[in-house]
């Protein structure tokens, strides 16, 4: 199977409610491309799966494994992220739980981790203290929100040291694990 060009997924990925801009998946989408077939791929925080259908979709074009991370506080948004998920006929594991709990049920040497849970300083440090352990060495992450108004998400992840800038794209840095 080709792989699908990122305007393809974008034209299904732009129909779905969320924050997830254009130029934040259009990047998203290089970066994801160079995961290899046997690596992994983790995200916290789905919501309805505007980010998820660009990942979920390389996952199943490529063969990586995907791990969607989301308690679903509501019901309602699960069955859409579920639906939308099939629209895109994206490839993912769905993991449902808190990030700061379920860490222990998803694999170690993760090639990305996508960051876009509670954009607060304490829960962005603590997720930073839970799964950057868990990354290969040389690993890229992502994380959503780290411009603008969420002070908190800047501050947790400019402390960490293991983590060299790459780019940043509207809100969403990405950085590499040293």
């Amino acid at each position: 199977m080709k792989t699908r060009t990122f305007l393809e997924l974008w034209e299904v990925s732009d129909k779905v409610e969320g924050w997830f801009t254009e130029e934040e998946a259009k990047a998203m989408y290089q970066m994801i491309k160079s995961v290899p077939k046997e690596g992994t791929v983790v995200e916290l925080g789905s919501y309805c799966g505007r980010s998820s259908i660009i990942i979920g979709a390389l996952a199943k074009d490529i063969g990586f494994d995907f791990y969607c991370v989301d308690d679903f506080s509501s019901g309602e948004v699960e069955d859409k992220f579920k639906h939308n998920m099939e629209w895109a006929m994206a490839r993912y594991k769905l993991i449902r739980g808190k990030s700061t709990e379920v860490q222990d049920q998803l694999p170690n040497n993760i090639d990305f981790i996508f960051f876009d849970t509670i954009h607060i300083y304490e829960h962005q440090k603590k997720e930073c203290d839970i799964w950057l352990p868990k990354m290969k060495k040389e690993g890229l992450v992502a994380f959503h929100d780290y411009g603008g108004k969420y002070h908190g998400v800047k501050t947790a992840v400019d402390e960490r040291e293991e983590l060299q800038q790459v780019a940043i794209s509207y809100s969403t840095l990405f950085a590499k694990v040293k």
